[in-house]
């Protein structure tokens, strides 16, 4: 865990049970040169959301509306069979006021050989109340392996709940979406010729039911990003129109003292 990558929190590395990273390591650690040097402020697993009381706090080079998310000392709790790890964050703007509060509970465990994250996030209005724009850009999100991204064409491939593939899985809501292809073992340098003797791991994120907005869309691409979004739906409407509850969610208000919930499990498997 990284208490602070520039302007969020974020976990890395995250790796499988048999050490195989499945996340890119730009831009925390250099000296890969497979890596390409695009999107900086996509770094390994983050939550952060590109428009918040007309903050984007997803974003690395926002200027005078950039948003930050500080964290606390996160408290571990290390139980029979899995480790908790508990933080508070405080998303504040470039004058330091604190527009909202979060409460991040995380628990890691294994279970035939898979390595389990579950999130839970508790996101609560300050004394202004939130106002969510409706944007692509968010919110719960990862950046998987050079190798593993589809655009790598090595064996990358993006499957979800409803059967959907690849491209067609971008905008679309679904309960879970798996990512998987050729990952490095641990801290390895890898040519790029080297690729094609890589294993293959995955990482599938779920959401949970009573996750608000369930079950959202997914910003995934692939090139690598890997994200779920419950709050926003303009952007996505090309691939799939909107539903009534979505529709009347655009510009979601949060009074002051009031919070939502969202609820995620990730696996880290190797093999598809």
């Amino acid at each position: 865990y990284q208490k602070s990558s520039n302007t969020k929190p974020i976990l890395y590395p995250l790796q499988t049970i048999s050490g195989r990273r499945v996340v890119r390591n730009y831009p925390m650690s250099e000296g890969y040169p497979f890596e390409k040097a695009d999107h900086p402020h996509h770094r390994s697993l983050w939550f952060t959301y590109g428009a918040i009381n007309g903050l984007d706090f997803w974003s690395e080079e926002a200027g005078e509306k950039q948003g930050f998310v500080v964290s606390g000392q996160p408290q571990a709790v290390d139980r029979d069979g899995s480790i908790d790890l508990n933080v508070n964050w405080n998303w504040i703007d470039a004058n330091h006021h604190v527009v909202a509060t979060s409460h991040q509970a995380i628990r890691f465990t294994e279970s035939a050989g898979v390595v389990h994250i579950e999130m839970k996030i508790s996101l609560s209005a300050g004394d202004d109340g939130l106002q969510f724009g409706d944007t692509k850009e968010g919110a719960f999100a990862v950046r998987v392996g050079e190798m593993m991204k589809v655009d790598a064409k090595r064996g990358g491939h993006i499957v979800n709940n409803e059967g959907k593939t690849d491209g067609q899985t971008w905008g679309q809501r679904a309960n879970w979406v798996q990512y998987s292809g050729p990952a490095q073992a641990g801290d390895a340098v890898v040519e790029p010729e080297q690729a094609d003797a890589l294993e293959t791991a995955g990482i599938t994120m779920m959401v949970h039911p009573d996750s608000f907005g369930y079950p959202g869309r997914w910003h995934v691409r692939t090139y690598g990003l890997f994200a779920h979004n419950p709050f926003g739906v303009h952007d996505f409407l090309e691939s799939q129109p909107a539903t009534d509850t979505e529709t009347s969610r655009q510009g979601l208000s949060i009074e002051a003292g009031k919070s939502l919930h969202l609820h995620y499990l990730i696996l880290l498997h190797d093999g598809i």
